[in-house]
């Protein structure tokens, strides 16, 4: 442990200092692990291990620990300590597994279940006549977590991610699906309404006849609500239901004070299109009259300053 600013002491928390908050807490490098054998010596090593394990009866990894405990042993002689010929061993095994492209199966694939189809359970290999999922039963998922889904390395695998969600879809209450009429487990909180997604599908790929409320003949309703058979005939239902808000309704015009009765929302201030021209032209004309006038005062922008009097008088002198 050093002293003053390099102990713990000083380097995190409160006093950690102007370097720790411009440049970050000193992490430790990671240490790497010299190589025993040069490049040469390990191209060599790595083309006979390479023809060694090529050399297969029912898989490439068949003689992997052979040739890992050989070469472990070969460098222990030499004077190498355990752990460096043995870390030294699995590097060139491993060169020598990637060169006759080895792939190293996942842990699902090296177990027993992955042969097993989804028919039968995953754990008890029972048969499982129309049930969703890999097992057959809460308890057997229950089992699965228990014997494999203890270890850190397997956490992740499918199996236990599976059984975990088998367990979560049967603590909720069971619903009837719409289209087959089967019991079933729902996948979340929301409300689900088909067992599975050929049902869903199903039910939106059934057609029904409908007649238009637009043009009035029958079509073939895509969606279930569907009115109109085309955008076309969907815009005159709204305009009739846009016009029918405003049928009836006697409004007064702007420009000659004459009644009229409105045809649509937007036509409820000027009877006719003459009207509401000569009143655009009538306010152009009065704007650009003002404008002209010479008796009118224009004011300059906003002053950012305060008011006051004097700058009142200022500006009317302008």
């Amino acid at each position: 442990m050093g002293k003053g600013r390099d102990s713990n002491f000083y380097l995190h928390g409160l006093f950690g200092g102007f370097s720790e908050y411009r440049y970050g807490r000193k992490r430790p490098r990671k240490k790497t692990v010299k190589r025993l054998l040069n490049a040469d010596r390990q191209k060599y090593v790595v083309s006979r291990l390479a023809e060694t394990l090529n050399d297969f009866r029912l898989t490439k990894f068949e003689h992997e620990a052979a040739c890992r405990h050989g070469l472990r042993a070969a460098l222990c002689l030499q004077g190498h300590s355990w752990s460096q010929a043995d870390h030294e061993a699995a590097l060139l095994v491993n060169e020598a597994l990637k060169s006759i492209g080895a792939v190293r199966p996942s842990f699902d694939e090296g177990q027993i279940y992955y042969t097993v189809g989804r028919d039968y359970c995953a754990r008890c290999f029972a048969p499982m006549e129309g049930a969703i999922g890999r097992f057959c039963s809460p308890e057997c998922a229950r089992a699965v977590l228990l014997e494999i889904g203890q270890a850190h390395e397997v956490q992740t695998a499918r199996i236990v991610r599976g059984a975990a969600h088998f367990i979560y879809r049967h603590s909720k209450e069971k619903r009837i699906c719409e289209e087959c009429g089967r019991g079933f487990y729902p996948n979340g909180c929301k409300p689900q309404r088909f067992c599975s997604r050929k049902c869903g599908s199903s039910v939106l790929r059934k057609v029904t006849e409908a007649i238009c409320e637009g043009c009035g003949k029958e079509f073939l309703q895509p969606k279930p609500g569907q009115r109109c058979c085309s955008q076309r005939c969907a815009g005159i239902v709204v305009a009739k239901q846009r016009a029918k808000k405003v049928a009836g309704s006697i409004g007064v015009c702007v420009e000659c004070g004459s009644e009229f009765q409105a045809r649509s929302e937007k036509s409820t201030a000027y009877c006719s299109g003459n009207c509401h021209s000569r009143a655009c032209k009538r306010r152009t004309r009065a704007k650009k009259k003002a404008l002209a006038n010479p008796n009118i005062i224009r004011l300059p922008l906003p002053d950012p300053r305060p008011l006051t009097p004097e700058l009142v008088d200022g500006l009317l002198a302008a």
